[in-house]
C-alpha cells in the first residue's frame, strides 16, 4: 500500500466523490481526502489551507471554474506548482489539454470501483516511479 498524508479530491459529483474515496482507500493509506466541489473551492482551500496537500485528483468538468482553468492557476503559482495534479476525464481532449497544462497524469473516469480503483493505482505508482 502506497502512504501520501493528504489527498485534495475536486469532484462535483456527490457518487463520484464516495466511489472515488473508496477507491482510494483501497490502494493509498491516506489520513486526510478532502473534498470541494469546484475550482473556485479548490482554490480557497488551497490558499486557506497551513498544510498543502501532496496530491490533488481534479475532474475537469465542474462548475464555476472547470479543472483545467483551476490546474492552470496552480501550476503558474509557485507556491503550489509543485503539488502533482491528477486530472480526472471522459474526454480524450480534455485529457491532452490536462498534460499540456502542467497536470502530472490523467483518469478516464470508469464508472465502476473496480475500475476507478485500477486507473488510480496505475497513474499513482507511475507517478511515484518518476
Amino acid at each position: 500500500m502506497l502512504h501520501c498524508s493528504s489527498i485534495l479530491l475536486v469532484e462535483d459529483d456527490h457518487y463520484d466523490r464516495e466511489v472515488f474515496k473508496f477507491a482510494l482507500n483501497e490502494i493509498i493509506n491516506t489520513p486526510t481526502i478532502d473534498v470541494v466541489s469546484n475550482g473556485e473551492e479548490a482554490l480557497n482551500w488551497l490558499y486557506g489551507s497551513l498544510v498543502l496537500p501532496e496530491l490533488i485528483f481534479m475532474d475537469v468538468t465542474i462548475p464555476l471554474m472547470d479543472g483545467i482553468e483551476c490546474l492552470k492557476v496552480i501550476k503558474n503559482d509557485p507556491l503550489m506548482s509543485h503539488i502533482p495534479v491528477i486530472v480526472l476525464t471522459t474526454s480524450e481532449a480534455h485529457r491532452e489539454q490536462a498534460l499540456q497544462s502542467g497536470a502530472k497524469g490523467c483518469i478516464r473516469k470508469p464508472n465502476t470501483e473496480k475500475a476507478i480503483r485500477e486507473a488510480i493505482e496505475s497513474v499513482i505508482r507511475t507517478d511515484t516511479k518518476r
